[in-house]
């Protein structure tokens, strides 16, 4: 039950019908792993802290962006460096984990603890002026995990270089990255996207392409298709 501070707090969002009282609701009982720093991850936690999401699990050097952000929001820190144990242990107590630009092996180890524990990767990264959000793991079983699109990842993101525009890049896809958390958390993303946004600041485009499980996957292929 939403209490009236809280009906006050959230009330732009309370009224959008997509959302109402009971996705309000779900936010404030969510709880969240944000893994990854820089303009990136302030802005996804940024926005995530003020939409109401209950409990954020963050490094201890993003804590001072949040910080007294939202009174309903409470964080925890997150162990550093980031163990299989400790992925695992974070995947298992939330609702879903987003990877801000972490480093391949770091993604790895997270996509990893979100395929046993059947929650979402909102994995996002940036180069330059290019940016990359995709929806990875989760409980559907068509849905790709990070290791079955690494490799196309990888590719997309070569040739990003120091840019004018890296800084604004960065805020709009930390932001993205957000908005899809707050949409799986709230039910309004079933099942979440299997495919992949591309942006690029500088040429003035974005792209939408399908993204594909790999049978043959190490990480998730054992799953049933």
């Amino acid at each position: 039950m939403l209490s009236e501070q809280q009906i006050e707090r959230y009330s732009r969002q309370i009224i959008l019908p997509e959302l109402g009282g009971r996705g309000q609701e779900a936010l404030l009982s969510a709880r969240v792993a944000v893994v990854g720093g820089g303009m990136l991850g302030t802005m996804a936690l940024t926005y995530l802290a003020a939409a109401g999401v209950r409990r954020l699990l963050v490094a201890a050097p993003q804590l001072a962006d949040i910080e007294g952000l939202n009174p309903d929001c409470q964080t925890t820190t997150l162990p550093a460096p980031l163990t299989e144990v400790s992925a695992l242990e974070a995947a298992r107590h939330c609702d879903a984990v987003l990877a801000c630009g972490a480093a391949p092996e770091v993604c790895a180890l997270l996509n990893a603890a979100c395929v046993a524990q059947h929650i979402p990767l909102v994995w996002a990264d940036t180069a330059g002026a290019r940016g990359l959000i995709s929806v990875l793991a989760g409980p559907h079983l068509e849905s790709p995990c990070y290791t079955c699109v690494a490799p196309l990842l990888g590719r997309l993101l070569a040739g990003g270089s120091s840019h004018a525009f890296a800084d604004t890049t960065a805020a709009l896809i930390g932001t993205l990255q957000a908005t899809e958390t707050i949409k799986i958390l709230a039910g309004l993303s079933t099942p979440p996207m299997a495919r992949l946004l591309t942006y690029d600041a500088a040429a003035g485009t974005a792209d939408v392409m399908s993204v594909d499980r790999d049978p043959r996957c190490p990480t998730c292929g054992a799953r049933p298709g």
